[in-house]
């Protein structure tokens, strides 16, 4: 008579000891997410843009408004449909020569990040018409460097300028981040 019978919570506690529990599986980090759904989103653009949507329009617009801001500031720029004649060089206005491939990352960014719908339309509403009107500047430019130094010109078309639109639309997605996003999450009164 000397054993002591066990509580149940004892028993309860020995048991907890004795078998493992079961581990949960962790939930995937916010970073892995936004990062996983951006990759998907800009390989269905890409997907889009290559095999569905038609350019030629935003090509032709943008080949239009560069000739007449180019030839507003001085340069002969003779220009038939997305061909342009400069001083020393001969352009064609792709689609890549559009911007559209940094406004669809952009739009990636913004969708992947998790934000309000209002949040997301003032970064698609401002940013895509901001990205559209960089890249008509950078033309205009690209422009006059051809006119006065074409070797200089093709560096800053193949490396200055590629480099300047990815760090663009990285800041401007930060940018959103930081002044839209997070300011929503703030209460306007301090407590």
């Amino acid at each position: 008579m000397g054993r002591k019978s066990r509580t149940k919570k004892e028993t309860r506690e020995t048991l907890s000891k004795e078998v493992p529990q079961a581990k949960l599986p962790a939930a995937p980090s916010p970073f892995l997410r936004i990062t996983l759904v951006f990759a998907v989103l800009v390989v269905v653009f890409e997907v889009i843009a290559e095999k569905v949507v038609d350019w030629s329009a935003l090509q032709l617009a943008t080949a239009s408004l560069t000739t007449f801001i180019l030839q507003s500031t001085g340069l002969q720029v003779v220009t038939d449909g997305i061909h342009m004649t400069l001083p020393n060089a001969q352009w064609e206005i792709i689609a890549e020569c559009t911007a559209i491939r940094a406004q669809l990352v952009f739009l990636a960014f913004i969708l992947a990040y998790p934000a309000s719908l209002k949040a997301r339309a003032l970064a698609v509403g401002a940013g895509l018409p901001f990205l559209f009107t960089v890249n008509i500047i950078r033309l205009v430019a690209l422009g006059w460097l051809t006119a006065l130094n074409p070797a200089l010109a093709s560096y800053f078309h193949d490396f200055v300028w590629q480099m300047g639109f990815l760090f663009l639309v990285i800041g401007l997605w930060l940018v959103w981040i930081e002044r839209v996003v997070n300011s929503e999450k703030r209460p306007a009164i301090p407590a």
